[in-house]
């Protein structure tokens, strides 16, 4: 019977303690996973990021400007929920920012803006709308215009960057991805794009909308997307802001034509009802209020992918000893995992009894140092792969495709834990090999590439347990070991706060929006 299954974000309060954190996502491997069952109905499997060693590790709050990072100096938000006067929320808190380790340094501000709540309501073909707003569309409010078609034998005229589908993300334009076309005289002029135009995706995910903001000195586009040009003020950033909510909100769906992929079609497009703020003052306030926090997202974004990188160079660097931390010294010794630790040390035999109840880990259950699911089985009714046994410390390797990097790192286990046979069980020997340290070498580019040359001219993307126990690195003392460990799960405490933040302020930036959107929050003037 399947068990308790965590899977994606873990519960808030899962972040806020340092000792039962979730297991975090991403291209940095965890240094360590503790598995435990929740403590209450729904909670499932916990997963802890830890050193790995049975040593000690930080256990109080990330370190400034790790938790609190992005926490910028915004005003105050207010919402008077029918007169109570009842203090609203902000995403955000006090004024801060970030410095990495590399000196750079990197302002995260909040948001800034004050609310009231709306009472005055009514009832349109969109959902409830303040009284004094109204419902237009998108062909009322816009010179709708489809690009170019491409077209390499038809296409003549003077070649010209343009931009296709791919360009277009949520709010920013890639003009990496530029191609280039042919255009007349004529096209040159009609498909032109000027400072201000609303690039919306009519296909694959439609809706999917940034503002041309004069990039280059010259660019066109093709047929995949929609140029808006407001007729009437209709704010270009206000409308930007409608159609991500409408697209996030499946809204979209009524005016889509769906074959292999979907499509927006012009004239279903221009039918689209949109709301209409009563002035141009409260659509630019609305889209002010927005654009802060997509400005904060991106800036943690930014700021999350510099600490990936300085993590990532940080584990080439010490688990390779081109960097030794303070107070180590001396050289290291060559070794292989078979030196250091024992490989596939126990497994069940087939007389294991038929009610010996367990937790089985497969593979389709760890993704790059996350244990995603589990499930509660008895042998009885178990799969013939469910063999490895767990114990405390050991490392999961995943033998099947394993430049997926489904590996595992598990400590403090509770009851009865069983592995695939599609992993290979790495279990440390004591005071000579640092379980953090040996995981961490599995996402470094030294084991890396010896699993890329093993299969290299495979047929199946597969490793054995000869294959683990032969893979070879420089090895350093135990102590150095474990204290290599605790200093990359430091980066990855820093990083998982990061995440967790980011996380939080996506959330809180799609309900301002909704609500902002639809009137049922309204902005007011500072003074009042």
């Amino acid at each position: 019977m399947a068990g308790p299954v965590r899977t994606g974000q873990q519960p808030e309060e899962a972040h806020q303690d340092p000792g039962r954190r979730a297991g975090r996502p991403g291209p940095g491997p965890l240094p360590h996973a503790d598995v435990r069952r929740g403590e209450g109905p729904g909670r499932g499997p916990q997963v802890d990021g830890r050193a790995g060693c049975g040593g000690a590790w930080r256990t109080g709050p990330p370190e400034p400007g790790a938790d609190r990072a992005g926490e910028g100096a915004g005003r105050a938000l207010r919402a008077d929920h029918a007169g109570t006067g009842a203090a609203g929320e902000r995403p955000g808190g006090a004024g801060g920012g970030a410095s990495d380790e590399d000196g750079v340094r990197m302002e995260v501000k909040e948001p800034s803006a004050q609310y009231l709540s709306s009472r005055e309501q009514q009832l349109t073909e969109i959902g409830p709308l303040p009284a004094d707003w109204s419902v237009s569309t998108v062909g009322d409010e816009f010179h709708v215009q489809l690009g170019k078609m491409l077209d390499t034998e038809k296409n003549v005229g003077t070649p010209k960057p343009f931009l296709g589908n791919r360009a277009v993300q949520w709010g920013r334009i890639d003009v990496t991805d530029v191609g280039e076309i042919r255009l007349s005289t004529s096209e040159l002029q009609r498909y032109r794009l000027v400072d201000g135009d609303l690039l919306v995706c009519e296909g694959g995910e439609v809706g999917r909308s940034a503002i041309w903001r004069d990039q280059l000195e010259e660019c066109y586009y093709q047929k995949a997307l929609h140029r808006l040009r407001a007729k009437r003020g209709y704010s270009q950033e206000f409308m930007a802001a409608v159609l991500e909510q409408f697209a996030r909100g499946g809204m979209l769906q009524n005016y889509v034509t769906q074959t292999s992929i979907a499509h927006l079609p012009k004239e279903k497009f221009v039918a689209l009802p949109i709301p209409k703020p009563s002035t141009a003052d409260e659509q630019r306030g609305i889209s002010q209020a927005v654009g802060d926090a997509d400005a904060l997202i991106s800036s943690l974004e930014q700021l999350l992918t510099k600490k990936r990188q300085i993590k990532q160079g940080a584990m080439q660097e010490l688990l390779t000893g081109k960097r030794r931390l303070p107070g180590f010294q001396g050289n290291w010794g060559e070794a292989t995992f078979a030196d250091v630790a024992f490989i596939d040390p126990e497994n069940l035999s087939s007389g294991t009894p038929a009610g010996f109840s367990f937790n089985y880990i497969a593979l389709e259950g760890v993704n790059q140092g996350r244990l995603d699911s589990f499930a509660e089985l008895q042998f009885e009714n178990a799969p013939s792969r469910a063999r490895r046994v767990l114990r405390d410390g050991d490392v999961l390797v995943s033998t099947v495709r394993p430049n997926l990097k489904s590996h595992l790192l598990l400590d403090t286990l509770l009851g009865n834990w069983i592995a695939s046979t599609g992993f290979s069980v790495v279990r440390c020997k004591p005071n000579i090999a640092c379980p953090g340290f040996l995981f961490a070498l599995l996402f470094s580019e030294v084991v890396e590439q010896q699993i890329d040359t093993l299969l290299t001219g495979s047929n199946y993307p597969a490793i054995n347990g000869r294959d683990v126990a032969n893979l070879a690195f420089t090895c350093p003392p135990f102590d150095e070991q474990v204290a290599i460990a605790r200093a990359l799960s430091d980066m990855d405490e820093e990083i998982s706060a990061l995440e967790s933040r980011l996380t939080k302020v996506r959330a809180l930036k799609q309900a301002m929006a909704q609500a902002l959107l639809t009137g049922r929050i309204r902005l007011v003037e500072p003074n009042l």
